[in-house]
């Protein structure tokens, strides 16, 4: 690279430079939870549950999200964690544009499986949906990689939503920390309840099927897991 190539590349890093600081950047939202629980399943029986993530709002406009997990059974270890990003634009409509990464490994067997997943979200004050794609890439033991492309669907419903008490269950094959295949999905019951304007008190269960309709359809396990979020 010359020296005049450079010099063109510094005096658009320059300017760059000085666009980003234009903006007035703002923190409006910052978010810290943590869960404990336990999961009932076919595969592994027991597994305890451990969980933090945390979560940066900008402007009202774009937030930054990341978390890990701990899931340990009596014979292996499953190490979970996320990246994501989410878009509101400043629509009179409740749609958001997200990104979301999913590491999930065993150790003991070997097991990496990296999910890359752009969705869409609707999220009224009622109910809300988000659709997308699982674009995963699945490594077992030393073998080669394995590509999907897998639908992704979440949907929720508010049963009850107001300042004292929120109540919502919902259905689809992904969260934060999993994303699964399409016929493997779960029914969430959330509680969320104030203790005031920024700490609040968290319960969550999760009931995991496999298979998708008729004969094929078994109940998988059952989890519960219960914590605390902090925000301000």
């Amino acid at each position: 690279m010359n020296v005049k190539t450079i010099n063109i590349l510094l005096i658009f890093f320059l300017i760059y430079i000085q666009s980003i600081n234009s903006f007035e950047i703002e923190i409006t939202r910052l978010e810290i939870e943590g869960l404990l629980g336990g999961e009932f399943n076919r595969g592994f029986t027991y597994y305890s549950h451990f969980s933090a993530a945390g979560s940066l709002e900008l402007n009202n406009l774009l937030t930054f999200g990341s978390g890990v997990s701990f899931e340990k059974s009596t014979n292996n270890t499953s190490v979970n964690s996320f990246v994501n990003i989410n878009y509101s634009p400043d629509w009179n409509f409740p749609m958001e544009f997200s990104l979301l990464y999913i590491n999930n490994s065993i150790p003991e067997y070997r097991s990496n499986i990296n999910s890359i997943m752009p969705f869409v979200s609707l999220n009224a004050q009622r109910a809300g949906i988000s659709a997308g794609m699982n674009f995963r890439f699945s490594s077992f033991f030393y073998e080669s990689v394995q590509f999907e492309s897998i639908l992704s669907y979440y949907a929720y419903f508010y049963l009850i939503n107001n300042d004292m008490l929120k109540v919502r269950i919902g259905v689809g094959n992904f969260n934060k920390f999993h994303a699964r295949n399409m016929g493997a999905y779960s029914f969430n019951l959330d509680v969320e309840i104030p203790l005031d304007e920024n700490l609040f008190i968290l319960s969550e269960f999760e009931l995991m099927q496999s298979g998708g309709d008729g004969m094929s359809t078994n109940l998988y396990g059952f989890a519960w897991r219960g914590g605390a979020r902090y925000s301000w």
